[in-house]
């Protein structure tokens, strides 16, 4: 837990834990990320506005906002999305009824997937029909 949430913090992306099972990028942490430096950016300018007098912040707050939490997580997003996309051209989830692009889960058995990882093993897959 501490490790993914330094990785949030410090920008690092990777794509998945080692245990090859888990993603580490989804829309979970991006959501987290930036409220967590949304937060911190919130604590660090209340305390320059009370400490130094400096009440004339909010054009700084916003660009640091933009900076630091608005377009990080457009591109963890952005990232994800590429991911997901990746993930169902060369997976057999992909067109499978039971896939959640939005989670990168498996429905019927609540697990991810991943390219090495595939929950039923090809055995329940149903095709995905509009």
């Amino acid at each position: 837990m501490l490790d993914t949430l330094m990785d949030i913090l410090l920008f690092r992306l990777h794509k998945q834990h080692a245990d090859g099972k888990t993603p580490r990028l989804t829309t979970g942490t991006v959501v987290l990320g930036g409220l967590i430096r949304l937060s911190i950016l919130v604590l660090t300018m209340w305390w320059i506005s009370d400490v130094w007098e400096f009440h004339q912040f909010w054009p700084l707050f916003s660009i640091m906002v933009v900076m630091i939490v608005f377009y990080p997580a457009y591109r963890e997003l952005s990232m994800f999305s590429d991911s997901v996309e990746s993930l169902k051209e060369s997976t057999m989830c992909g067109s499978c009824m039971h896939f959640e692009s939005s989670a990168q889960i498996c429905s019927k058995y609540d697990e991810h997937i991943t390219e090495d990882h595939i929950p039923c093993e090809g055995i329940d897959w149903e095709p995905y029909s509009h």
